[in-house]
């Protein structure tokens, strides 16, 4: 089996639902909604998140 690519980068958390977090990583010019059903990550207290994606789904979000 392949190795899944992954994509690691923090980012400014901006809000959360039940299925996604709403992240910037340009000071919430531009905000992008990402699934939690496709990444994990860690809420940190100065108000940032650790982000772990498959690489596509940076790409499509255009991330990378």
């Amino acid at each position: 089996m392949p190795k899944r690519e992954l994509y690691d980068a923090a980012f400014e958390l901006f809000a959360e639902t039940d299925k996604a977090i709403l992240i910037s990583e340009d000071g919430g010019k531009t905000k992008i909604w990402l699934p939690k059903s496709q990444i994990e990550f860690e809420k940190k207290p100065d108000g940032s998140v650790e982000v772990t994606m498959p690489v596509w789904l940076a790409r499509e979000k255009e991330l990378v």
